[in-house]
C-alpha cells in the first residue's frame, strides 16, 4: 500500500513539456491506473488490518447473529426469526445455546432505517436480559441466504431437511408460517436453521465464494453487519456491509419504508412504486414531489403500520397528503435528514398514496451548468419496488444525453428497481 502511494506522489511530480511530448498523457493513463489499484488495495488493507482482532486474536469477541424476515418489515429490514450468540477466541467458533426469549427482546429494536443505529439498539437489549454485551451483530434475511447457498451449495437442517436457494425464501416465509402456525414450533424451526447457516457461514469452506455471497447481499442490505470496534465498523462500511443510510452530498435523498405494526405476515405481498417528480430553477433548488403507492396484495390480512419517507438534509418540507387528502404527518429526524412519517391500515388489495412536496436547497454546477443529483436507499422488499424520477429543468437549460435517460413530453425520465443503493445524476447545460 506504501509503495502505491509513493509511486503515486512520484507521477504527481512528473511534467511534460513541448520538448517532451506525449508525457503529460502517459502520466495520467499511469495515474489512473495507480488510483484504480489503491481504490482496490485500501479495502483489502482495511480488511486484513481488522480481521485478527474481529476473530478474538488477543481477546475474545462474542456477536449477535440475526435472522430476519421481509414478511413483517422494519425501517431497518425484516423482523428477529432467531438470533445466536456466537463467540470467538483465537479464531476458535462457539455457538452458544438457543434462547427462545432473545429474538422476541430485540422485536422493537429496527426502528432506524440507518443499521449501525439498530445495531447498537440490539447490544443494548441484549445486555438487558442479563447478558454480557456483544462485540457486533450481524443481520441477514432469507435473500442473503439464498445468495450464500447459491455460492456454496444446499445445507441440511436437522430434524428439518435440506434447503437449497432455490426454495430458501419459501422456506423460511410463507411455508414455515403455514406449516407450523405456533410460534413456539416455528421459532425451534428458524434457531434449527440459524444454527446450520452459522455453521455454514463460519466454516472456512470455499472462502472466496462466501465473500462473493455476502458482498452482493450487503449491497443490497439483506446482510448488514454492525461492530462496535470502530476499525472493523469502517472496514464494513468500506464494503458496504454496514447498512449505514447513504451520504447524499448536496444532493437529493430518497428513502421509503413501512414498519408493520400488526405482527401480521402480509409483507410478502407488499407492492410499492415510488415517483420522483422534481421542477428545477436555474439557482440549483428545485421543487420536488414525491408520490409513495403501497398496496396490499395479500388474499386475507389487513396490513396496519406506518408508512415514512426520509428526505435529503436542509430540505424544506411543503405539502403532504394521504390518498389525495391534506394530513399532519409526525416529523422526525434521522442521520440529520427530516423523516415524515403517516400511519396506514390496508385490508387486502387496498392501497395508500403519500405524496409529500418540499423544496431543495440550491446545489452546485460547473459554468453554466448545473446537476441534479438522487442518492436512494431501498428497504428490503421480495417485490422491490420501481423507482422513477421525472426532472424538468428550468428554462433556457437543456440536460445532457445521459445513460438511463429518456425524455418524456419535456421532462428527463429514469425508471429502474430499487434494489440496492443508487445514485442517479442529470447533467444541463444552457
Amino acid at each position: 500500500m506504501a509503495e502505491l502511494e509513493a509511486a503515486r506522489a512520484q507521477l504527481d511530480e512528473v511534467r511534460g513539456g513541448p520538448l517532451e511530448p506525449g508525457v503529460d498523457e502517459t502520466r495520467r493513463w499511469a495515474s489512473g491506473r495507480l488510483d484504480e489499484a489503491l481504490g482496490r488495495a485500501r479495502p483489502l488493507v482495511a480488511t486484513l488490518e481488522a480481521l485478527p482482532a474481529a476473530v478474538g486474536v488477543g481477546e475474545s469477541r462474542r456477536y449477535l447473529v440475526v435472522l430476519t424476515s421481509p414478511a413483517e418489515l422494519r425501517p431497518a429490514g425484516g423482523v428477529p426469526l432467531a438470533a445466536r450468540e456466537v463467540v470467538l477466541d483465537e479464531g476458535v467458533i462457539d455457538l452458544r445455546p438457543a434462547d427462545s426469549g432473545l429474538a422476541e427482546a430485540l422485536r422493537d429494536t429496527g426502528a432506524s432505517a440507518n443499521f449501525p443505529t439498530t445495531g447498537k439498539a440490539m447490544l443494548r437489549a441484549v445486555q438487558a436480559r442479563g447478558r454480557p454485551r456483544p462485540d457486533g451483530v450481524i443481520a441477514l434475511d432469507p435473500l442473503a441466504m439464498r445468495k450464500l447457498l447459491e455460492a456454496t451449495g444446499p445445507v441440511a437442517v436437522p430434524g428439518y431437511g435440506r434447503i437449497g436457494a432455490a426454495d430458501a425464501v419459501a422456506k423460511l416465509t410463507r411455508d414455515a408460517d403455514l406449516r407450523w402456525p405456533s410460534q413456539d414450533e416455528r421459532g425451534r424451526y428458524h434457531q434449527a436453521v440459524l444454527a446450520t447457516l452459522v455453521a455454514r457461514f463460519l466454516s472456512g469452506n470455499d472462502l472466496v465464494a462466501t465473500g462473493r455471497a455476502l458482498a452482493a447481499a450487503g449491497a443490497g442490505r439483506n446482510v448488514q453487519v454492525y461492530a462496535a470496534d470502530p476499525g472493523l465498523q469502517r472496514m464494513l462500511a468500506g464494503h458496504r456491509l454496514d447498512g449505514a443510510l447513504a451520504d447524499p452530498g448536496d444532493g437529493d435523498y430518497l428513502a421509503v419504508h413501512t414498519t408493520n405494526r400488526n405482527r401480521s405476515r402480509v409483507d410478502l405481498f407488499q407492492r410499492r412504486s415510488i415517483r420522483q417528480v422534481v421542477q428545477l430553477a436555474r439557482d440549483g433548488s428545485a421543487q420536488v414531489t414525491r408520490t409513495v403507492k403501497v398496496l396490499n396484495a395479500v388474499p386475507a390480512g389487513r396490513s396496519a403500520g406506518t408508512l415514512a419517507t426520509i428526505l435529503p438534509p436542509g430540505a424544506e418540507l411543503g405539502s403532504v397528503t394521504l390518498d389525495g387528502r391534506p394530513v399532519r404527518p409526525e416529523v422526525a429526524a434521522e442521520q440529520g435528514r427530516p423523516v415524515v412519517r403517516v400511519g396506514i391500515d390496508l385490508g387486502p388489495g387496498r392501497a395508500a398514496t403519500l405524496a409529500v412536496g418540499y423544496r431543495l436547497r440550491p446545489a452546485g454546477g460547473d459554468g453554466g451548468g448545473r446537476r441534479y443529483r438522487l442518492t436512494a436507499d431501498p428497504q428490503v422488499l421480495l417485490d422491490p419496488p420501481v423507482l422513477r424520477v421525472e426532472v424538468t429543468a428550468p428554462p433556457g437549460m437543456a440536460p445532457a444525453p445521459t445513460d438511463g435517460w429518456t425524455v418524456e413530453d419535456g421532462a428527463s425520465v429514469l425508471s429502474r428497481r430499487l434494489i440496492t443503493t443508487t445514485t442517479a445524476t442529470l447533467d444541463l447545460h444552457g
